[in-house]
């Protein structure tokens, strides 16, 4: 048995790395620099994902999924415009990546077919930490007046945010 991560953040990113391998056709030395990684972190992550994929449920590894391909889907149109922007234009290549662009947004559709909510949000305590930061941030720096619209501003989108799951 191979190292198990205890974090759960550790787990989400092993998770991430291995949806972007598997599903995204990412290789390793891009994972590495996509997400700022050593190429150790990368295999162990794929090795142990691999291992205990078993364990996560399948609306986690779906959205994952999804991410990846939207993801995939991105840097596909990015080719294509480089493609399209050479001189002389290669026809059979922007042909041949239109062909995989339509590929993986099909592929895509049907994801997002499996994925029951969208209006459900998740966040991790790192994402909460970063907004309980950016919120202390931003008091530090605004004025009373300033401090009161955004506070206003923030109840909108709750209030926004709590009607439409009402709606549903």
């Amino acid at each position: 048995m191979g190292y198990e991560p205890i974090k759960q953040e550790t787990k989400e990113l092993y998770l991430k790395i291995w949806i972007n391998y598997s599903v995204g056709h990412l290789s390793i030395e891009q994972l590495a620099k996509l997400l700022q990684c050593s190429h150790d972190t990368i295999v162990n992550a794929i090795q142990w994902a691999a291992e205990n994929r078993i364990q996560f449920k399948s609306g986690i590894l779906a959205e994952a999924a999804k991410e990846a391909l939207e993801s995939r889907v991105r840097e596909l149109k990015n080719d294509l415009v480089r493609i399209k922007e050479a001189t002389p234009v290669n026809w059979n290549a922007v042909i041949g990546v239109n062909r995989v662009i339509k590929e993986n947004e099909e592929l895509l559709w049907k994801l997002e077919a499996v994925i029951p909510d969208r209006s459900f949000i998740t966040i991790n305590t790192t994402q909460v930490n970063q907004l309980a930061g950016a919120r202390d941030a931003a008091m530090e720096v605004l004025n009373e007046e300033d401090r009161l619209e955004l506070a206003g501003r923030l109840r909108q989108i709750i209030q926004k945010s709590e009607n439409a799951k009402c709606v549903d």
